[in-house]
């Protein structure tokens, strides 16, 4: 590589300008005597801010241009919230899908493998794991965010991961601070939209199971889902969370996150048989966790998770009770009923900690 961008690059007598593009910027491979005075345009610089991806008015235009049916609030949910030195970006491969296609997917996570950033998660310590989940739950993280990172630090250096996670377009940073010419960029953390959200609830989060739970067990639940078995699934679900999970997982505000999480990893292994959809609107609501048969005839099921209210004395009834009324009155059945599924089952968890009780309507 040194010979190839010298020679390409810096003594080519026939090249007026060279533009490089990329995650991670040329650095610390001993090859600035070759190729030196490099002007880098990163995403914390002001250099080129808006041409990394369409601006919110490109995108405006892009829509009444192509006359795309999709709102703009829900394109925004879902593409919006880079951050280039305070100008907000939309990831353009996304937008450019969602708009030739008509609809709303995720589009990003599925051009290239993420077999990097799962083994870096499954490597990480509980500390990352937690900071991960105060995103995905909405919240922010401060962490020290390095430009100059090569790969051969990513497995050791928790600042090169956080930079890496930056640099991929995994998170959005917000109110960075340069705490001195030596000293890395201090840093607001957070997931942008709704699509990189998905994406580490479905590819992330699951991960973490791997290491510690066994393969065939998650395997053998989730096809008592596809064979009819509720009931058995019910009992074993039970039984796997109480042995599994530690009080650490399931604690703080939101643990249906959690447990949001650990079911879409679970359902993985039934791609084949159904699409499987998160946090998606139907009738007038939205869904937790969505099962489409490809099979039609096939049976459909929606998961709704739920915490249970001890502050208020809720009992497990009637949460239950509450949930039911809401997966009717929000009739988010709508979805699958549009598809030609009849044969519908909808899954209510709630949760106590460790202790979960699932009813069926």
């Amino acid at each position: 590589m040194k010979g190839f961008l010298s020679g390409g690059l810096k003594d080519n007598k026939y090249l007026e300008k060279g533009v490089l593009t990329g995650i991670l910027r040329v650095s610390k491979e001993s090859i600035f005597s070759d190729l030196n005075n490099i002007a880098v345009c990163s995403m914390l610089s002001n250099i080129s801010a808006d041409k990394f991806g369409f601006t919110d008015h490109e995108v405006q235009d892009l829509v009444e241009y192509f006359g795309s049916s999709i709102g703009i609030s829900e394109i925004k949910r879902n593409y919006n919230g880079y951050n280039f030195n305070e100008i907000d970006i939309y990831n353009p491969w996304s937008i450019l899908n969602a708009i030739h296609y008509q609809k709303i997917d995720y589009y990003w996570g599925n051009t290239a493998s993420s077999n990097l950033i799962k083994t870096m998660c499954a490597e990480a310590d509980d500390s990352v794991k937690h900071d991960i989940e105060i995103m995905i739950e909405g919240g922010r993280i401060k962490k020290f965010i390095e430009e100059n990172i090569v790969f051969s630090e990513l497995k050791d250096n928790k600042t090169a991961l956080w930079s890496f996670f930056l640099m991929c377009g995994y998170l959005r940073y917000d109110n960075y601070i340069m705490d001195g010419v030596i000293r890395p960029t201090n840093a607001e953390l957070s997931i942008p939209n709704q699509e990189i959200k998905n994406l580490f609830i479905m590819k992330i989060l699951p991960n973490w199971f791997s290491s510690t739970q066994k393969t065939d067990e998650l395997i053998n639940l989730a096809n008592h889902l596809a064979t009819g078995d509720i009931e058995i699934f019910k009992k074993e679900f039970i039984q796997y969370c109480m042995e599994t999970f530690s009080y650490y997982d399931v604690s703080g505000d939101n643990p249906e996150k959690f447990y949001h999480g650990f079911v879409l990893g679970m359902l993985i292994c039934l791609k084949d048989k159904y699409q499987i959809r998160s946090n998606r609107e139907s009738g007038h609501g939205r869904y937790d966790v969505l099962l489409i048969p490809l099979d039609k005839s096939a049976r459909g099921i929606i998961f709704e998770f739920k915490k249970l209210n001890e502050a208020r004395g809720e009992t497990f009834e009637k949460a239950f009770s509450l949930a039911k009324r809401q997966l009717i009155e929000q009739n988010y059945e709508t979805e699958l009923k549009a598809q030609g599924v009849e044969d519908i089952v909808s899954i209510i968890a709630i949760f106590k900690g460790k202790e979960v009780v699932l009813n069926t309507i």
